[in-house]
């Protein structure tokens, strides 16, 4: 009596398998990215508290600042000025919105979006974002005693939590398996 391993169809398997981890490009761009946009997009929205500690609120100076009307300047300037800081009041760290349109929008000239074969990096080029992450101290115009400015950080320095990167993980494996994103 005697066994028989066909290991043709294994290898055939395994050489299919080897062929998909060489490159994870399409599973990047169409499942992780996506992924990594919307939960930005939900950190925004509550402000800081999606991916680890909430944000402090503004305080009561930088809110009558941002809401304040400058000089003689015409009614339409003095509607817009206020109307843009109002919405940086309403929503921190989106007075421009350019921080959050290079954190998610899946294309953006000063978003990072480097995918290769193996890696992928997403960040932001907006030059304010580190010091935004990690507080700073700084003068208001320029005058005055140095002031702390708290800590907002948009993606946490640990950076995200298990329960969003282990989705990231079956959909690579996924990947791997099916040959599907």
């Amino acid at each position: 009596m005697a066994v028989v391993v066909n290991v043709a169809e294994n290898t055939k398997l395994m050489k299919a398998l080897a062929g998909r981890t060489r490159n994870l490009n399409t599973v990047f761009r169409s499942r992780v990215g996506p992924s990594i946009a919307r939960n930005l997009v939900k950190q925004f929205q509550s402000r800081g508290g999606h991916l680890g500690t909430p944000w402090d609120p503004l305080r009561p100076s930088t809110v009558r600042m941002r809401t304040r009307t400058v000089g003689k300047a015409s009614a339409r300037r003095s509607t817009s000025r206020a109307g843009r800081a109002k919405a940086g009041f309403a929503t921190p760290e989106r007075d421009t919105d350019r921080l959050y349109r290079s954190l998610t929008a899946l294309v953006d000239p000063e978003g990072i979006r480097i995918y290769t074969a193996s890696t992928m990096e997403w960040g932001t080029r907006i030059e304010y974002a580190g010091p935004q992450a990690s507080g700073f101290r700084t003068q208001v115009f320029g005058r005055g005693r140095l002031r702390e400015v708290p800590a907002r950080p948009v993606i946490p320095p640990e950076g995200f939590p298990v329960s969003i990167t282990k989705t990231w993980d079956r959909a690579i494996a996924h990947f791997i398996t099916t040959g599907r994103p």
